[in-house]
């Protein structure tokens, strides 16, 4: 007899606390939990704690290939959920369970949460940086591909929310005019690529995890420091705080640096700016290489108003 099926449904926090549903369907599978994410669902099983992706019939084999070599090459990451093997016929794979609790779910509700843990932050994104060695690159060659790829999303963005890929791509042509003005050559080094609250967790064992890496790639070396700040200036949770809070994690992940590459850390209190500049085209780029749906438009139209908004905590502080 078909076991009846589970859905764990995915909570994302909301602005001010509020819980949001993620989307939900049913799943071809008879695991006792599943969960819909991007390109197919993943099924937990407590027990042997591990985590399978399966990805949907519509995934492409290049996609495929490529989620599956990021994801195992994060491993790497001392962070990082191990590495448990590729499905038959590379269906999707299979990865560490861990078990613990969502930094989102606790960082409404403690005073002083964000500074309190600027220097384990910077711990984490020292590990993501040192799966890959830092490059020096010219500093236009890094904003040219995701500025191309923003461009191409234009129409479609604005066939959705009209306006919107208009203002996206307002956003990044002046950030990216801004990093070639700015700055000769910025570090680039591998990146989870979605890395916030959402996807840090205390583990049982009292570590801080980082799960999801499915996005995971070569990008700027601030890229995942400023997807933190700017995610919870998205859901308004952190606002006041976030200036103090960008300068003290930018001043400990520097520090940092000097074991990984010397250079760096100069760079990245040197070139706050074009870093941050740099994010804001990577972010669109990654937001516009999703399925485009009225959902993600109106994702993209709110976060170009989120690095905006940015900008000028920074600029009043």
């Amino acid at each position: 007899m078909r076991q009846a099926l589970s859905i764990v449904r995915k909570l994302r926090r909301g602005r001010r606390g509020r819980a949001l549903q993620g989307e939900v369907a049913d799943l071809p599978v008879d695991d006792p939990m599943a969960l819909k994410v991007n390109g197919g669902f993943k099924t937990f099983d407590p027990v042997a704690r591990s985590v399978t992706k399966v990805f949907a019939d519509d995934v492409p084999q290049t996609d495929r290939d490529r989620e599956i070599a990021l994801v195992e090459r994060s491993a790497a990451c001392p962070a990082a959920p191990a590495w448990h093997g590729i499905l038959t016929g590379q269906a999707g794979y299979r990865e560490e369970l861990i078990a613990g609790t969502p930094l989102v779910e606790i960082a409404t509700s403690r005073p002083g949460f964000y500074a309190s843990l600027v220097d384990e932050f910077a711990d984490l994104l020292v590990q993501i940086a040192s799966v890959d060695k830092l490059v020096a690159r010219p500093a236009v060659t890094l904003v040219e591909k995701p500025l191309r790829i923003v461009k191409s999303g234009r129409d479609a963005a604005n066939a959705f929310l009209s306006g919107c890929g208009d203002a996206m791509v307002a956003l990044c042509e002046e950030s990216a005019g801004r990093v070639g003005q700015r700055a000769p050559y910025l570090f680039q080094c591998f990146s989870h690529g979605d890395f916030s609250l959402l996807n840090i967790s205390r583990s049982e064992e009292g570590a801080l995890r980082i799960l999801d890496w499915e996005t995971a790639g070569q990008r700027a070396l601030l890229n995942d420091l400023f997807n933190l700040l700017t995610v919870e200036l998205y859901y308004e949770r952190a606002d006041a705080e976030l200036p103090a809070v960008s300068r003290a994690l930018v001043r400990a992940f520097a520090d940092r640096l000097v074991s990984l590459e010397p250079s760096s850390s100069q760079s990245v209190q040197e070139e706050f700016d074009a870093y941050r500049w740099t994010f804001y085209v990577e972010r669109c780029a990654v937001l516009v290489e999703r399925r485009l749906t009225p959902r993600i438009a109106g994702v993209i139209k709110r976060s170009v108003d989120v690095f905006r908004r940015y900008e000028g905590l920074l600029q009043g502080s």
